[in-house]
């Protein structure tokens, strides 16, 4: 019997020395079935030859710059695959990285909406690390059942592009990416899809994230922190709206008014070292300093969220009612 078809979704702009590489690591899966679906977000570089290169061993499809989330929904629109992935176009894949994930999402069942695994981080002037260490990630299990995502991820961010194999049905229940983000779109995704209950994970280090060139969006906007603070804002936002029209989640509201308040003040913070004035940014530098201090302080208390896992083996149960609602007001939101 032949395995689910994978398609694995690349969406590049102005990579041309990085996409190839990319694409030979997805052309080395041990995973056989796996379409490839690479979304030229209007590049000006030669990227096209690099992808005609590539003959029928994958689709390209060409598109006017429009985002990295309006190009992986372009992706995901032209996918024929029960499976979806994501990969960056100055990243990589381990060669067991499909076989390992879509092996423990079929064990973990069709309620699962996606699979994370361990990713190794290099940095172009830091020590390489992982995701799981760097975002406290820490389950007993080598692979099993994350049973509160939502918990931890309205705590901190994870690298989600680069973790997750996804149910292409999950996808679509949340309508993929939202569009009108250019910064932390996967956080926001991981957010709607916690909603739809348990994730899979493996432990194991099964891709490889590269820091982003000095002209890449990423760069640029940590450099000025407060694109980034301004897009967790509209998110942590959007999302506490959605919650507060349903009763049934009080836990989970008064967590996300927390977070939104915190995001919020990071915010000024951002905003205060990007004056030019050199009173304002000396202050945005103090209470940048302390908000570290309080942020290292709650990672070694007991309010700090940890991952609650189970083995493969036990059964999940369905998304709450309750969840099902919220979930419904956030796609007609």
């Amino acid at each position: 019997m032949e395995p689910p078809l994978v398609s694995a979704i690349v969406p590049t702009y102005n990579r041309v020395d990085l996409v190839g590489r990319a694409i030979e690591s997805i052309l080395g899966q041990t995973y056989r079935n796996i379409e490839v679906v690479v979304v030229d977000d209007g590049s000006t570089d030669a990227t096209q030859a690099i992808l005609r290169s590539f003959g029928n061993r994958i689709t390209a499809i060409w598109q006017h710059n429009a985002g990295p989330s309006a190009a992986r929904n372009r992706g995901l629109l032209e996918a024929k695959g029960e499976f979806v992935s994501f990969l960056d176009s100055d990243d990589l894949w381990m060669p067991k990285r499909i076989e390992k994930q879509i092996a423990v999402l079929r064990k973990a069942g069709p309620a699962v909406p996606c699979c994370v695994s361990d990713v190794e981080l290099r940095f172009n002037r830091r020590a390489t690390a992982t995701a799981f260490h760097n975002f406290r990630l820490m389950p007993k299990e080598h692979e099993g059942i994350w049973l509160n995502p939502l918990e931890v991820i309205i705590d901190r961010f994870i690298l989600f592009n680069q973790m997750a194999t996804f149910r292409k049905a999950a996808l679509q229940r949340v309508r993929g990416y939202d569009i009108n983000l250019r910064l932390l779109e996967d956080y926001d995704l991981a957010v709607r899809l916690s909603l739809l209950g348990p994730f899979a994970f493996s432990r194991e280090v099964l891709s490889v994230w590269h820091q982003g060139s000095p002209e890449s969006l990423s760069t640029e906007a940590y450099k000025q922190a407060s694109r980034v603070s301004r897009a967790e804002v509209a998110i942590r936002l959007k999302l506490l709206r959605q919650i507060e029209l349903d009763k049934g989640n009080d836990w989970l509201r008064e967590r996300m008014q927390k977070a939104l308040k915190k995001a919020r003040r990071r915010l000024r913070i951002a905003t205060l070292r990007e004056t030019g004035h050199l009173g304002k940014s000396t202050a945005g530098t103090c209470l940048a300093l302390f908000e570290r201090c309080l942020a290292a302080a709650h990672r070694r208390s007991p309010w700090f969220s940890q991952m609650k896992t189970a083995a493969l083996k036990q059964d999940i149960a369905s998304p709450s009612q309750s969840v099902i609602r919220l979930e419904e007001k956030l796609q007609n939101g």
